[in-house]
């Protein structure tokens, strides 16, 4: 679990992950890999993202991420909220085809357009020993990973934006945060960044 960024309003979405890989000691803190870079996001499709990552492993997020692609991609019509209902469904079957650790945690968001309310949606999902704590806003920031709640990471992302709420906006402040925390903790937290961005449809357009 490294670090997920994500800013959405009813017009755009901008999703930020970092690409740092980490390796467990036997004593339980982690370094730095070397020269790897991970994914932790996937386009379900062109207007769907799912972003996240587990504190155990990432073959674990890799399985979640290729259940989720398959189901998209079996299933062209299903809703955003028919994916999102998914998503426990997948991660449950994780834990009986994996060693999962309890106290594990698995965060994952997520963003994409719903053709059905015309509007950008994101879904917050955290799981811990199986429970599921789904959580979904209108608009605003969402931060998970090798983080704390008093960062304050969402008021910071906020901050950095200042009055734009634009695509570049967001990118910009993303960075600025990403670069910070991992000046902090560049054993789990570190460069390359990656983006995603999704926006509401013109009207008339395909969904």
């Amino acid at each position: 679990m490294s670090l997920i960024l994500a800013y959405h309003n009813e017009n755009f979405g901008v999703v930020c992950t970092d690409g740092r890989v980490s390796i467990r000691l036997p004593d339980g803190n982690q370094v730095a890999s070397p020269g790897e870079v991970g994914r932790k996001s996937a386009a379900l499709k062109p207007d769907l993202i799912l972003a996240g990552s587990s504190s155990w492993s990432a073959e674990l997020d890799y399985y979640i991420f290729g259940r989720m692609r398959e189901l998209v991609q079996d299933n062209p019509a299903l809703s955003f909220a028919e994916i999102a209902s998914a998503i426990p469904e997948v991660v449950a079957s994780a834990y009986t085809l994996f060693p999962i650790p309890p106290e594990t945690k698995i965060n994952l968001i997520l963003l994409g357009y719903d053709a059905h309310t015309q509007r950008v949606r994101n879904a917050a999902f955290a799981f811990i020993d199986g429970a599921c704590e789904q959580s979904e806003y209108d608009s605003g920031v969402v931060a998970s990973g090798f983080i704390e709640p008093e960062e304050e990471i969402g008021r910071k992302i906020l901050d950095g934006m200042g009055g734009e709420r634009t695509i570049v906006a967001a990118q910009t402040a993303m960075t600025v945060v990403a670069q910070n925390l991992a000046e902090s903790r560049p054993n789990v937290i570190g460069p390359p960044y990656f983006f995603h961005v999704v926006e509401r449809h013109e009207e008339g357009q395909i969904a």
